[in-house]
């Protein structure tokens, strides 16, 4: 498991030595703060247990779980909740003169999709959705509609905006809309109902956790024993959300101390009964932890170096 610091260290320091570019340079070392963020690393094996509203998703299938009302309330505005019902008179693309028609959600990053209906023009989803917004009067709500292929790139069946000032009044607007774009047409029937932050703002607290399956509890223990005997705490971080990627078996919690300026974000480590985590493992090459690219020469020694399996998880999830 890795956990990463960003931020100024406080408290006592001690001088350890390292080596950099063949120098020996001074570096801080700050004891409490290595034991807080060894346990951070430990505390990812705990899942969060929150409700759909509280859990966005982006494109590349990283979701993310919110779990603190000061860092929601100030990043989100309220929750677009969205039932999709049904489409009507999609276009065929199909060779059997059929589509397999979901549907696509976006809010800015927010995003979210139904399953998929087999060959129907007609689909029925009686889906519930759930998007962040971030900006209530210029953000505008996607709706695109595709047909899933099993070989090559899915087919466009149709997309419209719906600018969401239109309908954040707090009810429920029943709405028809009609699909273009390229190639698209049809009619999707959906329920729109915006909710303010406000309203939602006091079931996000004390989300409950659960331990990974086969996770070493009394390691977790024996982390915050060892915090306090260093005169620290692990509780000088609270944790902002949980990052999950399902492609890449991915996941990390993101902790803030907003009084010192730290955020920390603590990895879980991999797992050796998972397939895609054993690929991570095998990935083994050493290259710059340079999360811009702004190093030109990827093996750069000036900057810190993670084998190649680390870095590529990592761009899995820093779009959060």
């Amino acid at each position: 498991a890795v956990a990463r610091s960003f931020g100024p260290v406080g408290g006592q320091r001690a001088a350890v030595r390292c080596r950099a570019l063949g120098e020996e340079e001074e570096a801080p070392f700050d004891l409490q703060v290595a034991v807080m963020l060894g346990g951070a690393a430990f505390e990812a094996y705990n899942e969060p247990v929150a409700e759909k509203m509280y859990v966005e998703s982006t494109v590349n299938n990283t979701m993310t779980t919110y779990v603190s009302r000061d860092y929601f309330s100030s990043q989100v505005q309220g929750i677009a909740k969205i039932k999709l019902h049904s489409a009507s008179n999609l276009p065929a693309r199909d060779l059997w003169g059929t589509s397999d028609p979901y549907v696509c959600l976006s809010i800015g990053e927010s995003h979210a999709k139904t399953a998929v209906v087999d060959r129907n023009c007609n689909p029925v989803w009686d889906e519930t959705l759930y998007l962040m917004v971030r900006d209530l009067e210029e953000q505008r709500l996607l709706v695109r509609v595709a047909d899933k292929d099993m070989i090559g790139s899915d087919d466009a069946l149709g997309m419209t905006l719906l600018p969401l000032s239109t309908c954040s009044d707090g009810e429920r607007h029943e709405l028809n809309l009609d699909l273009g774009g390229d190639g698209g047409g049809g009619t999707v029937n959906l329920t729109f109902e915006y909710i303010p932050f406000s309203d939602t703002s006091g079931n996000l607290t004390n989300i409950p956790l659960q331990a990974v399956e086969g996770t070493p509890t009394r390691v977790l223990d024996a982390w915050k024993t060892l915090a306090e005997l260093v005169g620290g705490t692990l509780e000088r971080l609270s944790p902002i959300c949980y990052v999950d990627n399902v492609d890449t078996d991915t996941q990390a919690w993101v902790l803030w101390s907003p009084e010192c300026r730290h955020v920390c974000v603590a990895f879980r480590g991999t797992e050796q009964t998972k397939f895609t985590d054993i690929i991570t493992d095998l990935k083994v090459a050493s290259c710059n932890f340079d999360v811009e690219r702004s190093v030109g020469n990827f093996f750069d020694r000036s900057v810190p170096q993670v084998h190649s399996g680390f870095l590529q998880a990592y761009d899995s999830v820093k779009v959060k």
